[in-house]
């Protein structure tokens, strides 16, 4: 008879389950240390579920291989390859993921609102043993000695022992308010020393924080001291301004007086020929050829359009001048005149009385005048200031001169009101002190916005500890927990216990007992309390479940490897062949013995503190036989004597290999795994209601702009995933991408407070 399959393809699967006992040896070990470890965190828990899960899946895996890599499908290595790679691609994720969906379903999401609340309360129960706040009669738990694997194994059943003995608590129900307060008491007492540690920390750091301030305080009054100073420094640039301009105003209105000398000599000839030739025309044509050439002489002077009644010389005429004009023109005409006036008075004329006189000149001085008067706007156009201001006196005053001022002033950040003049000086003094203090305020505001905070140059140290910025600082890095408004930064170890400890205490007590008295109805299907209710539940159940499947696993692989390697021996030296009754009786032996032996030799041959007939332990055991089955009461008693045996291996093959930092590290990758496959690619279930009571416990969610940025927790040590559970509590954000400046940010982490938004800035030129 031949072997159904190749002794090679044999000695493969032998050499795979040895190896398969290394992390599955390991992942038992490592589930004890932490369900039934002091401070475990749910992710920790997590961690080791995605290490189990992925354990879990290769046994599978190795175990369907085994039976079906058999005749054809071990014809050839080809085959071989295709066919085992076809049973991993579907054993490992159904065992993934149905592990996972099997427990929710089943054990978890299918549970009553009391079974949570009961759990929770077993929680509590657990808690407060571990730190010591209860202690239950005879059972030999010491919680000041380190944790054995004994130690461990029964902490991590002692949750779901107490569930499913349903009386006990029951018993306890008269001193719930009791162990809770006893609990809550010792858990902040023993944790005293690191809350306060934490304290002193970051009372040292606010005091550093205020020598800053300080010291950036003295900086702003220097920078206030320098306003005379500055002041003084600016009214001499504004005389030697003023002076500067005062020069190039002379310049310029001696320039423009000898340019109206140059064109007065020229035009006064010319002008006095006109008006003396305009004189002697007795028609208009003469009168507009003369004009013409009036005209284009005047243009090439550079004097535009001016009429040629401009240059002449008016002379007013007085009534009495009119009168005694008019007298003498009648004497002179023998009243003819003075008929002839009153005529034309009467049709509307002036009657022979004149305003004025005009006569023309040849004088250039007259012509100088007229010039520079026609010059004057250009000048005051071009210069700001009127053409004739004769002292320096006269020009500081001007409102021009102000102006300029003004001008030259704003370019140095100093605003001076409209109309000021230089002879305003405290109004320029005051105009300078606004401006330093605006300078030094802004200075002071942006090293304020630097560090995250808006303080005004003026508080003391009361003031400053205070201050609502400060107070923030505090509340986020002592967490919403450990911090009382307001949190003084000089507070000893007494005055500390007394307003942060005592206070806590009290605010945790109650929110524990009112979650047990409230309604079970908060612990249902979308109540407050669901997911507090199912993290108790999954805390409970399973860690005995995996534990006991991971521990007969390896027992079993280890009891029959002796089989195999038999098998084997046979196969090589009579080609399989096997005596007939005999040979199949030895076949049903090797395949129920070593479960046999599994199930009975830790229950008779190993003793358990926790198992003996008078111990309290067997008496929660036996009451679960009584109330539930014999086999859960059984199971948890062989778990018992069996677990410490296996540990102490899987912990010293740990340290060889160092396996779960690469599930501790990977965990995000798992965590998205299960969102993409579990929850259709969306986001995990988000915690709703409180936080989980016992730990604190959060979903947090950061979003990041750009959507590709790297985000870490820099104080935590798993990888960071959308909607992981953290403690209640302050956390350091680091938010990185490429082309972007990095965002270190400490947040405060609240039920109410969960979902953060940083956006990074793109990076402008090269880093140096």
């Amino acid at each position: 008879m031949k072997p159904s399959r190749p002794i090679w393809i044999s000695v493969m699967m032998l050499v795979l389950s040895i190896l398969y006992l290394l992390p599955e040896t390991i992942f038992n070990a490592q589930l004890v240390a932490t369900a039934g470890g002091k401070g475990s965190t749910e992710d920790d828990l997590r961690m080791v579920e995605y290490f189990g899960r992925t354990v879990s899946g290769i046994g599978a895996t190795l175990l369907i291989a085994d039976l079906i890599l058999k005749g054809r499908a071990a014809v050839s290595a080809l085959r071989l390859v295709i066919t085992f790679g076809l049973i991993a691609i579907f054993v490992w994720p159904t065992v993934f993921f149905g592990q996972k969906w099997v427990v929710d379903r089943y054990l978890v999401e299918d549970t009553t609102p009391q079974e949570r609340q009961y759990a929770y309360l077993t929680q509590i129960l657990r808690s407060a043993l571990i730190s010591n706040a209860v202690v239950i009669e005879d059972i030999p738990y010491d919680p000041d000695e380190a944790h054995s694997a004994s130690e461990q194994t029964f902490l991590a059943l002692f949750g779901g022992i107490v569930y499913a003995d349903k009386g006990l608590l029951a018993s306890l129900e008269n001193k719930q308010e009791d162990i809770i307060t006893k609990f809550v008491r010792k858990s902040a007492n023993d944790g005293f020393d690191e809350y306060y540690g934490r304290y002193v920390e970051l009372r040292t750091d606010i005091r550093k924080q205020f020598q800053d301030y300080r010291h950036r305080v003295k900086d702003y009054d220097q920078a206030l001291a320098t306003r005379d100073k500055r002041s003084g420094a600016l009214w001499k640039k504004v005389n030697a301004e003023v002076d500067s301009g005062w020069r190039s105003y002379q310049q310029a209105s001696d320039k423009t007086v000898e340019v109206a000398q140059q064109r007065a000599e020229k035009l006064a000839p010319q002008v006095y020929d006109y008006f003396k030739r305009l004189n002697q025309c007795s028609s208009q044509s003469c009168r507009d050829r003369l004009k013409k050439g009036y005209d284009s002489k005047i243009k090439r002077l550079g004097m535009g359009n001016i009429e040629p009644e401009y240059w002449l010389i008016k002379e007013e005429i007085s009534t009495g001048q009119n009168i005694l004009n008019s007298v003498l023109m009648g004497a002179l005409t023998g009243g003819a005149s003075v008929l002839m006036q009153g005529v034309d008075k009467a049709s509307g004329g002036d009657g022979g009385f004149k305003d004025a006189k005009y006569s023309y000149t040849n004088n250039v001085a007259h012509y100088h005048v007229r010039v520079l008067q026609k010059m004057a706007p250009g000048f005051e156009k071009k210069t700001g200031l009127p053409l004739g201001i004769s002292s320096k006196t006269d020009y500081r005053m001007h409102k021009g001169t102000g102006s300029r001022v003004r001008s030259a002033m704003k370019k140095e950040g100093i605003h001076l009101p409209s109309g000021w003049t230089l002879s305003q000086r405290s109004e320029f003094n005051r105009a300078v002190y606004r401006t330093v203090e605006k300078e030094a305020r802004a200075k002071w505001d942006r090293e304020m916005a630097a560090k995250g905070i808006s303080l005004s140059p003026d508080l003391g140290w009361n003031s400053f500890q205070r201050s609502e910025d400060i107070q923030r600082m505090i509340r986020e890095e002592m967490g919403e927990r450990f911090y009382v408004k307001p949190m003084l930064a000089d507070w000893n170890n007494k005055t500390f216990y007394k307003k942060v400890v005592v206070p806590n205490i009290k605010r945790k007590t109650d929110e524990i007992l009112r979650n047990l008295r409230e309604s079970e109805a908060n612990f249902a299907d979308g109540g407050r309390l669901e997911e507090v209710g199912k993290s108790a539940i999954r805390a409970a159940v399973i860690p005995p479940i995996s534990m006991s499947l991971s521990l007969f696993l390896v027992l079993l692989t280890i009891m029959k490897l002796p089989l195999k390697c038999y098998d084997l021996y046979r196969a090589k030296h009579d080609d399989g062949k096997v005596p007939g009754a005999k040979g199949r009786a030895l076949r049903v032996v090797g395949a129920i013995l070593p479960i046999a032996l599994v199930i009975a030799v830790p229950l008779t041959l190993v003793e358990s503190k926790y198992t003996e007939r008078n111990s309290a332990v067997n008496h929660l055991l036996s009451n679960i036989e009584d109330q539930m089955n014999p086999a859960a009461a059984g199971a948890l008693t062989w778990l018992m004597h069996t677990q410490p045996l296996v540990q102490p291996a899987g912990e010293w093959i740990e340290g060889i290999i160092g396996m779960s930092d690469f599930f501790e590290v990977r965990s995000e990758h798992f965590a998205q795994l299960d969102q993409s496959v579990l929850y259709g690619g969306g986001d995990a279930k988000e915690v709703t209601g409180e936080a989980d009571e016992w730990n604190g416990q959060v979903p947090l969610l950061v979003k990041s702009t750009p959507k590709t940025a790297r985000i870490q927790v820099m104080n935590i040590k798993p990888v960071y995933r959308d909607g992981m559970l953290l403690p209640v509590g302050s956390y350091r954000l680091r938010v990185s991408a490429r082309g972007y400046a990095t965002v270190n940010k400490t947040i405060l982490l609240t039920p109410e407070n969960k979902t953060f938004h940083i956006e990074l800035k793109p990076v402008v030129g090269k880093l140096k």
